[in-house]
């Protein structure tokens, strides 16, 4: 077993698997949960993570006017409906661009960005890498002559 284990590829494996299984599990917890992480960041300024409707989202709030900063990080949980329910019509967000599932929302100020993508343009990427990773024959070792 411990053979098995030599070298990069087969370490960095077990650890992007690792990834991979903590994403899924977020994946199929954003199907029903709505779960944010929010830091400030200086005097009035906020950085956040957060997963609902199969999708993560990084969003930045550069004015603390124009949106409820906290003043520690802080982790909340809600369930919900959809992803679109969290920014209704009239709420003063648009998309700025979209393509598919991804995409990045503004504030009509400007002062509130939020970028998103799918879980799965996450998952599935780093499930081949593990593959690759994992299951690929090692190179044999150069012996010094001595």
């Amino acid at each position: 077993m411990h053979e098995f284990f030599r070298g990069w590829k087969r370490k960095t494996g077990c650890a992007a698997l690792g990834l991979a299984c903590a994403c899924m599990v977020l994946w199929i917890r954003s199907g029903f949960v709505h779960d944010s992480l929010d830091s400030p960041i200086g005097q009035q300024s906020a950085a956040g993570i957060l997963s609902a409707d199969q999708q993560i989202g990084f969003y930045v709030v550069t004015n603390g006017d124009s949106f409820r900063q906290p003043p520690r990080p802080q982790w909340t949980s809600f369930k919900f409906e959809r992803f679109e329910s969290l920014f209704p019509a009239g709420s003063g967000f648009s998309w700025e661009w979209r393509y598919g599932a991804f995409g990045k929302k503004r504030d009509q100020s400007g002062n509130v960005s939020l970028w998103v993508c799918p879980y799965c343009s996450v998952v599935i990427p780093l499930i081949g890498l593990d593959g690759w990773m994992l299951l690929s024959k090692p190179r044999p070792t150069k012996q010094t002559a001595g």
